[in-house]
């Protein structure tokens, strides 16, 4: 048993010692000063009923006094506060996950199969917080930070078929439905129709905002995009929580970006802050104009960083946070999210504290039993 002022008992215990030592001089000292001997009590000592009067009042005054001390020494042991040592179980820490998205059309098929597998992640979500950034030009919180899952989810699956709507404009339709030739087939124009109609409806929500000033500040800026989703947590720096952003991008800036910050910079920042990013990368296809992923691919126009360049830049700053990267098409999308979910960042800790509990129980217990004691011995020794 620890104490938190455990100097109260040897002190106290010294005071006790010399004032009880007092007390019972005192106390014999005075015995007869205000009373009166009497000679030939013989008679009255072998009485019954004296007899069990003197043994009663002993006795009581034995227990009194015992009570008394008891109490004292039960007094002091609540000043000196007991108490132990526990290791307490404050539950898990809970985690912040970031969607930190790239709406360029190349990422589409990558976009579109992530958010597949991170639907069904939610599901599996219990106390921790999901959010949805999506960046261009200009950062978007699609989904602010929150744990109501189904609002995530409907949210999500809106993302999703935006995606999906996109590369069924180029694949079924043919190049994303613009220009669309007066040859397509009567029975696909109904549903070119719908399907246009909707796309445009969830473009205005997703895209477009993203895309303000683009002519004047570029495209692709992941930097800015990084930065803006980091500061975009919660109570940021006042909540012990796993912070966590899955960087879904091509590392590519548009020749003519004027981004705000770098990646670099804004790694710098998440590293500084605890919160690690994992890359995931749409891989070689966006840099092979032979492969055209959905008929679109960057060449030397539209950037200044080849797949080797860009790979090597985004590993080397996701690993400052701690995080890592992951290709698609080297990974497949279940496998990269499968693989993120088991990485140290991600995984579920225990909140293990060591925490003083005061014990105050038996303190607490002696002295209500010598309180007892005391009343019941007091009313016995005076009837």
């Amino acid at each position: 048993m620890q104490y938190h002022n455990p100097y109260i008992l040897p002190i106290g215990g010294a005071i006790f010692i010399v004032a009880y030592i007092l007390f019972r001089v005192l106390m014999r000292r005075r015995a007869f000063r205000k009373g009166r001997k009497v000679a030939n009590t013989a008679l009255l000592e072998e009485n019954e009923v004296f007899r069990r009067a003197r043994r009663t009042h002993r006795i009581t005054s034995i227990i009194i006094e015992l009570c008394l001390i008891a109490g004292i020494f039960a007094s002091m042991g609540m000043i000196a506060r007991p108490y132990r040592t526990e290791n307490l179980n404050q539950g898990v820490r809970k985690r912040d996950i970031f969607l930190c998205m790239d709406n360029g059309i190349y990422l589409d098929t990558l976009n579109e199969e992530l958010l597949d597998e991170l639907i069904q992640v939610v599901d599996g979500l219990e106390g921790d917080r999901f959010g949805v950034s999506i960046y261009c030009a200009h950062s978007l919180l699609y989904v602010p930070m929150t744990d109501d899952y189904s609002y995530i989810k409907k949210k999500l699956e809106e993302l999703q078929e935006y995606f999906r709507l996109v590369i069924k404009l180029d694949q079924v339709y043919g190049a994303y439905g613009w220009n669309l030739s007066d040859a397509l087939p009567e029975s696909m124009k109904e549903d070119f129709e719908t399907d246009l109609a909707r796309h445009e409806d969830l473009r205005a929500e997703i895209v477009t905002p993203t895309y303000i000033n683009a002519h004047r500040k570029g495209y692709f800026l992941i930097g800015d995009g990084l930065a803006s989703c980091m500061y975009s947590f919660p109570k940021f720096g006042a909540e012990d929580r796993s912070r966590i952003v899955l960087l879904s991008t091509e590392n590519t800036n548009d020749v003519n970006a004027n981004p705000v910050v770098k990646l670099d910079e804004a790694c710098d920042l998440c590293a500084k802050n605890k919160v690690t990013v994992f890359g995931l990368f749409r891989g070689e296809k966006a840099f092979n104009n032979t492969l055209k992923p959905n008929n679109v691919f960057i060449s030397s126009l539209e950037t200044d960083n080849d797949y080797a360049t860009a790979r090597a830049d985004l590993e080397k700053n996701v690993k400052k946070t701690g995080g890592d990267i992951y290709e698609y098409g080297v990974m497949s999308v279940s496998e990269i999210i499968e693989d993120v979910q088991k990485q140290k960042a991600m995984l579920v800790d225990e909140v293990i504290v060591n925490k003083d509990v005061d014990q105050p129980r038996i303190p607490v217990l002696v002295l209500t039993v010598a309180l007892v004691g005391f009343a019941i011995a007091s009313a016995v020794k005076g009837g």
